[in-house]
């Protein structure tokens, strides 16, 4: 299997995550999440970085320049998408938009991004 197809499943397994929490019945399935201590900014690290992983090896590690400095495209694009979907938290009565959350997606995009350059 590619990792492409790989990068779009894991992006549907995100997007079922995060619609079972907008609909605010999730205690059930999360319940180990929230009784380690910082377990929430860990899945966060985990699985928004383990996307930015996914999308920069879908993309071999396509760099672009900005501002004389080189970005992988694949971290820009999940750093995008991410910074959104927590923003929109703001507006969804379910959910509570938290800069620690968003501070440990870019933490974990940033490393795991880092790490894919390697396995292009």
């Amino acid at each position: 299997m590619s990792i492409k197809w790989i990068t779009v499943a894991y992006i549907f397994f995100l997007l079922i995550i995060i619609a079972i929490v907008n609909m605010g019945d999730y205690n059930y399935l999360f319940q180990l999440v929230y009784t380690l201590p910082y377990g929430d900014k860990v899945a966060h690290f985990f699985l928004m970085g383990g996307l930015a992983f996914m999308v920069n090896l879908s993309l071999k590690g396509t760099q672009v320049k900005f501002y004389k400095r080189r970005f992988l495209l694949g971290s820009l694009i999940v750093l995008a998408l991410v910074t959104f979907e927590e923003v929109t938290q703001i507006f969804v009565a379910t959910r509570t938009f938290d800069l620690g959350d968003l501070g440990c997606d870019y933490v974990g995009i940033w490393m795991f991004g880092q790490m894919a350059k390697y396995f292009v």
